[in-house]
């Protein structure tokens, strides 16, 4: 396979370009949620269950939160299709038989409202990673003390053991944090040029340059290898034994 942005060849059928992470092709949004949100409706229901079931009860239970926002976003994505794909029936009711004759305008309406889903959704799931990081900051007895966001980051990771020499953990938890800063200007990386991999996808940000990298794929790409980072973190014996330790001796008394 060939991107059409950097112009590299490829083997296997990946959706995103392993060199540049551009999408490949020019997949209709409105046709290609569907998938995408059973996608993160499948990936919530793998993890809720288990972190309910883990962790209630100890300050970890933080995690029901990460797993409820990939719900929500795979719930909010399969309504918006339901009601604004092409293949809708209800379009024609909420929309068309109301006044609403251009059909072109129905759609760039629909291509809006899919971009405020992604935005909520990134916005959404990168806040519960800070509050999951402060959380597991205060387990940890050599505390993180300074502000930002990536050196909290990088301290737990250090703490937990999990601080790779390939920065595979880091690059999986900071580089999405990359792509919700730049919502803050209109989706312009403003800070000095970063690059990292995760897995085996090179993503690039140029100062001054937009940032590509948050279709549905990518947003679905990230969800997926930051809770994968996420579960490492947990399954830490810095991390799970105090707490379950804890839950038993609360049980206890």
């Amino acid at each position: 396979m060939k991107c059409d942005n950097c112009e590299r060849n490829f083997e296997g059928e990946h959706t995103i370009c392993p060199y540049c992470a551009k999408i490949v092709g020019d997949p209709q949004i409105l046709e290609t949620n569907e998938k995408i949100s059973e996608d993160m409706i499948n990936l919530s229901k793998k993890y809720l269950d288990k972190f309910y079931t883990k962790y209630k009860g100890t300050k970890l239970f933080v995690m029901e939160n990460l797993a409820t926002a990939i719900l929500w976003t795979g719930l909010t994505l399969y309504q918006f299709q339901a009601n604004y794909g092409t293949k809708s029936a209800k379009l024609s009711t909420l929309v068309i038989k109301r006044g609403f004759t251009d059909k072109n305008h129905i759609f760039d309406f629909g291509k809006n409202q899919d971009l405020m889903i992604r935005e909520a959704s990134i916005t959404l799931f990168m806040f519960q990673i800070e509050n999951f990081l402060k959380q597991i900051n205060l387990i940890l007895e050599n505390k993180f003390d300074d502000k930002g966001y990536s050196g909290l980051l990088k301290h737990v990771l250090r703490e937990v053991g999990l601080n790779d020499s390939e920065l595979k953990n880091y690059n999986s938890l900071y580089l999405p944090s990359v792509v919700r800063n730049s919502l803050h200007y209109a989706g312009i990386h403003t800070d000095n040029d970063t690059e990292g991999k995760i897995e085996d996808i090179q993503f690039k940000f140029k100062k001054g340059k937009k940032v590509i990298y948050g279709s549905w794929y990518h947003t679905y790409f990230f969800f997926e290898n930051m809770i994968v980072t996420v579960e490492k973190i947990l399954a830490s014996p810095k991390i799970i034994n105090k707490e379950l330790q804890k839950l038993e001796e609360s049980e206890n008394n």
